[in-house]
């Protein structure tokens, strides 16, 4: 029987495989994170928008939100409400990033033992298992954006027509969910215009040329302003990206005054210099986000390999991910400089197009590991680590969200108690159901009291060390408290009467 058992596991496909536990992944996040992201209320609100049949007022409002379109044609056809649709497209998103992740990590590595050691790399990255419960259309982003890197990988070997379509109906895809996208298209055929390739990236040229003509044809005759759709997802983007030099030449002057004076070596009006020192320090800045992104102890190792000699791409497909990863690295640098912010989720991208050179390390790691006289050691080190990497990404060690949960669950039982309901928390305002802007309801605290009516109930968060909103709330008379919930570290959610 064991042996029968050992059999039908080695017959399983890791790509599969892998699949259906991310999904198990999923629902256990889910079912540990009732509260969702600030970004998902604005999707979820777009996606009834979209249902209720106001979809150009939607895009007006909200921009580049396809995802949002996505989600109410799944509540079309799904029971329940628009988050169950954005749960179902969730699954199925984040089912197709780790397939594509699998595949083309296969392709890249060859053997079965690669596909495992994939499936494996991917599933206990705590990066996107922390992002699991999350509404957030980056998933088909980075899904679509892994796929065309592997059509892209196939055009190149196989040089069908078939492939080059497909590399650009992926990209297309991409760019519906994050016009990031766009910049991967621009810069991909370069990975093909070698002595052998040329003509094999002057196709993709044309094709992305031939689709651009027709896409603004179409839009065009269907009267879609496209451009400006694009110009408004990157409003808050384009102005500071046009002012772009001289706001440069004025922060390395700002930076010199205030590195060297006029007379200590090199002088405080070299701008050269001070470019120089402002764009090591904006990608000093990149680099001390993508290594909590990708963990600690996971950069590490792959610096460890990296002296080890581990870390050799293949020639055979070097260029084209390093194509994908030099334009990922440019556009975060460009977002960095121009918004002066980064978060790791932003680098993930960029993270997953690292992580497809782990299971080729870790067979290095493993061969040597078998090379060894006692190989014991290795053992403890691998098994310490998955357990710390499955445990740190899938187990939630917070103070808990439960003052939350309980506040609605109250809510819910109340649901007459005043006249009106004001609450600085979009979970709430969208649980409560009482509020149809519940995406918008994350505003300054005084704001929202200057702005109480008597009768009103009002919910709102308070962080435990935030000692300016408890001043506020506890000097306004008009305030009775009705209901107190808080977790172990002292938030609180505090319900009001206002008088």
């Amino acid at each position: 029987m064991i042996t029968t058992l050992t059999n039908r596991l080695q017959r399983l496909s890791p790509l599969w495989t892998a699949v259906v536990v991310g999904a198990l992944f999923t629902l256990w996040s889910i079912a540990q994170n009732p509260v969702l992201n600030d970004d998902a209320y604005q999707y979820l609100r777009a996606a009834q928008m979209v249902s209720h049949g106001d979809i150009t007022g939607m895009y007006a409002e909200y921009g580049w939100f396809h995802y949002s379109v996505l989600i109410a044609a799944l509540d079309k056809v799904l029971p329940g409400d628009e988050l169950l649709a954005a749960r179902a497209l969730n699954l199925l998103l984040q089912a197709l990033l780790i397939g594509v992740f699998v595949a083309l990590a296969q392709h890249l590595h060859s053997g079965r033992r690669a596909g495992w050691l994939a499936a494996l790399t991917l599933l206990a990255y705590p990066q996107l298992n922390e992002l699991r419960f999350a509404l957030i259309r980056d998933f088909g982003f980075w899904a679509f954006a892994l796929w065309s890197l592997r059509l892209l990988l196939q055009y190149r070997d196989s040089h069908r027509f078939v492939h080059a379509l497909g590399w650009l109906l992926t990209l297309l895809a991409a760019t519906a969910f994050r016009l990031e996208a766009l910049v991967l298209a621009a810069i991909a055929p370069l990975a093909l215009l070698g002595r052998e390739l040329r003509h094999r990236g002057l196709v993709l040229y044309a094709l992305l040329l031939a689709t651009a003509l027709f896409v603004a044809a179409a839009c065009a005759a269907l009267h879609i302003d496209l451009l400006g759709r694009m110009q408004f997802a990157y409003r808050y983007y384009l102005p500071q990206l046009f002012a772009l030099p001289s706001q440069l030449q004025a922060q390395a002057h700002a930076l010199l005054q205030q590195l060297f004076t006029a007379d200590n070596l090199p002088g405080n009006d070299n701008v050269t210099l001070g470019l120089f020192i402002l764009l090591f320090g904006y990608g000093a800045s990149l680099v001390s986000t993508l290594v909590p992104a990708l963990s600690v102890p996971l950069s590490v190792f792959l610096l460890h390999a990296l002296w080890r000699r581990w870390w050799r791409p293949l020639a055979g497909w070097r260029s084209p991910v390093g194509i994908y990863a030099i334009g990922t690295t440019a556009s975060l640098i460009v977002f960095v400089v121009l918004m002066h912010f980064l978060t790791e989720r932003y680098t993930m991208l960029l993270c997953l197009l690292i992580l497809l050179q782990v299971p080729a390390i870790l067979g290095r790691w493993i061969d040597h590991a078998k090379a060894q006289t006692s190989n014991l050691r290795y053992r403890v080190i691998a098994g310490f680590f998955v357990v710390y990497f499955f445990t740190d990404s899938l187990i939630s060690f917070g103070p808990g969200l439960q003052h939350l949960v309980q506040a609605r669950d109250w809510l819910r039982q109340h649901p007459d108690q005043g006249d009106g309901f004001v609450t600085t928390e979009p979970f709430l305002a969208y649980e409560s159901k009482r509020i149809a802007r519940y995406d918008n309801v994350r505003q300054p605290l005084p704001q929202v009291l200057a702005g109480l009516q008597s009768g009103n109930l009002f919910a709102v968060v308070v962080q435990a060390s935030d000692s300016q909103d408890r001043a506020l709330l506890e000097h306004d008379q008009r305030l009775v408290p009705v209901e107190r919930f808080a977790n172990k570290r002292g938030d609180e959610v505090r319900i009001y009467k206002v008088q």
